[in-house]
């Protein structure tokens, strides 16, 4: 017996062959028994809790290289296991087996059920035959469903600038009426906890967040864009955002002649109107064009709407983001002709699962009516109304003139956007020459607006049983 470890422990204590151990303590096993010496008796049987050798000869009851047969792990309380090392060292002619004990605090990691779940398991566990068990806890992750060791989370549109969605514990149900994200974007409000984002290159959005929120009926106006971050859901009745909440695009021009309307997902009415403008997904976060300016203002674009929910959306009634009317043209200065209308807006939903029972609408504004240069002005165009009709121009101030030479006929602006097709152009203007009056003229009518966008992202497609105004463009959610 030379190895420095029999020496150490002949110094230290005199360690008893019992059956269990303790945290860093030692283990005597008896399933070893002594072997007789050349000089002596028979070795006595060791016990089955560690009992001592017996007497024997000379030859002693056990070396290092067999105490490798250690005892089984065992409960060292309701919440702990006492371990064994695999080699073990004889003492006094038994094997003895250092041990430790380990707390019941190393819990399995989370991970995803086949179906769609995620197992969870308690801090804490109890120990039973030698094992800890930890008590299993399933989640459901409803329609996200699980992603690998977590319930999955949604990746909004827009997050580079605008955020990510955030647990507040905020459940709110808005009421009745109007909410300004020029006024009322602020924490505590109405639409749960709200503040200003200033993206750059692009208008500000005014982002709310709420675990679940339910909307009634509500008016969105003011000059921001409105962003709603849900952790859970939405729910809407009716949202009316009104036009030039979040308007991106301008004509940089006056025509007091053709004005045209304005563009964003199709073109407005008017020879010169401008190009398409945005991208189908919604990115960035910008609502409508504005309508060209004649002797007054061209329709506003429609506003600009985000809705993303970790879980889901259901709207019962719909959401309008029509463009602007166009108002009518001047009296002087040869600014006769209308204003042009204000495109469609801006629609974005996105969740796993998305339930449209309603109608979503983006439809451009109407042109504004030409003015007569002697009994006053025409009509405004109308406003983009929920639902698939196509917004009325302004009617023009026509129908003056004589028997002798006729009658003004003409001025009316064009209609807004209908489905996927551009504004209408404005009725072209009239004269009528040698009347006892003098010549009666009405100036052209405003081009119609064009239409807004509209974008659905779903997991697994929208269960839409509603209408839009317009195609939407179509999108899977991103889960992280």
């Amino acid at each position: 017996m030379n190895d420095s470890r029999w020496f150490y422990l002949a110094a230290v204590l005199a360690i008893p062959v019992i059956g269990c151990g303790s945290s860093d303590g030692l283990f005597a096993s008896g399933g070893t028994a002594g072997a007789g010496g050349s000089g002596g008796g028979a070795a006595g049987a060791g016990g089955a809790g560690g009992g001592a050798a017996g007497a024997g000869g000379a030859g002693g009851g056990c070396d290092t290289q067999s105490c490798n047969e250690p005892p089984p792990a065992a409960c060292a309380d309701e919440f702990s296991v006492l371990t064994y090392e695999s080699q073990g060292l004889c003492w006094e002619g038994a094997c003895k087996y250092p041990s430790s004990s380990m707390t019941c605090d190393a819990s399995p990691p989370p991970a995803c059920n086949a179906d769609g779940s995620l197992r969870t398991y308690s801090s804490i566990g109890t120990c039973a035959d030698g094992a800890c068990s930890y008590q299993p806890m399933d989640v459901d992750c409803g329609a996200a469903g699980c992603c690998e060791d977590h319930c999955c989370e949604l990746e909004p549109s827009n997050a580079d600038t605008l955020g990510q969605l955030e647990k507040n514990g905020l459940v709110v149900s808005a009421p009745q009426g109007t909410f300004d994200t020029s006024t009322d974007c602020i924490t505590p409000s109405v639409l749960g906890d709200c503040k200003v984002v200033a993206p750059a290159g692009s208008p500000e959005v005014c982002v709310c967040r709420a675990d679940e929120l339910t909307i009634n009926s509500l008016t969105i106006a003011g000059k921001r864009a409105l962003a709603i971050f849900a952790t859970r859901s939405v729910t809407v009745g009716t949202l009316n955002v009104m036009p030039g909440a979040g308007t991106g695009w301008t004509y940089d021009n006056v025509d007091g002649t053709s004005a045209s309307g304005g563009s964003y997902g199709t073109t407005g009415g008017n020879a010169v109107a401008a190009p398409t403008q945005g991208t189908p997904a919604i990115v960035p976060l910008i609502g409508g064009m504005s309508g060209q300016d004649s002797a007054s203002k061209g329709g506003l674009g429609g506003g600009a709407l985000q809705i993303s929910a970790g879980q889901m959306i259901t709207i019962e009634i719909g959401i309008n983001a029509g463009g602007g009317g166009g108002t009518p043209g001047g009296t002087s200065g040869g600014m006769f002709g209308g204003a042009g209308g204000g495109s469609g807006g801006a629609i974005l939903l996105e969740a796993p699962s998305i339930l449209m029972k309603g109608t979503l609408a983006a439809n451009g504004g109407g042109g504004g009516g030409g003015s007569s240069n002697m009994h006053g002005i025409g009509a405004s165009g109308s406003a983009g109304k929920l639902g698939t009709t196509a917004a009325s121009g302004g009617s023009g101030k026509d129908g003056w003139g004589c028997d002798l030479q006729g009658y003004t006929v003409g001025g009316d602006g064009g209609l807004g956007s209908k489905g996927d097709g551009n504004g209408q152009d404005g009725q072209a203007d009239d004269y009528v020459y040698n009347c006892l009056s003098g010549t009666e003229y009405v100036g052209r009518g405003g081009g119609g607006g064009g239409a807004g966008r509209i974008r659905i992202n779903t997991l697994n497609g929208c269960n839409c049983s509603g209408v839009t105004s317009l195609t939407a463009s179509v999108g899977t959610v991103v889960l992280k």
